[in-house]
């Protein structure tokens, strides 16, 4: 069975924590209670094993940005995270790549990805 490319849900919530905490350092603190529908603007991709367990992740927060007087849609990539036994299989290649698509069919015509945590990105 191939890998489950899809946006997470609010059932999701607890292995998008666990993942991300680990990525980014955070994995000590109590995971905040979740909303029940994501926030307006905020998309979650995810990639799924054929266990059902998440493997990689990234966010597309609708943005607006300023160009000649106007705001132009845009997409502010954020939490990108692959499980460290899962690198180098290209998951995030094919994450951002869907994640991207989905952006560009909303109308955002820019990507941002802005590394507030440098260390995985090195």
């Amino acid at each position: 069975m191939t890998d489950d490319l899809r946006l997470l849900s609010a059932d999701d919530a607890e292995a998008a924590w666990a993942l991300g905490s680990l990525t980014f350092g955070y994995h000590a603190q109590a995971m905040p209670e979740a909303p029940a529908e994501p926030p307006p603007g905020r998309r979650t991709w995810g990639v799924f094993g054929a266990d059902g367990r998440l493997l990689a992740k990234a966010v597309d927060l609708e943005q607006g940005h300023w160009f000649g007087g106007r705001s132009v849609p845009a997409s502010g990539i954020a939490g990108v995270a692959v499980a460290a036994d899962q690198r180098g299989r290209g998951l995030s290649r094919r994450l951002i790549t869907r994640l991207l698509a989905d952006v560009r069919e909303r109308g955002a015509v820019i990507s941002t990805l802005f590394d507030t945590t440098p260390v995985p990105y090195r």
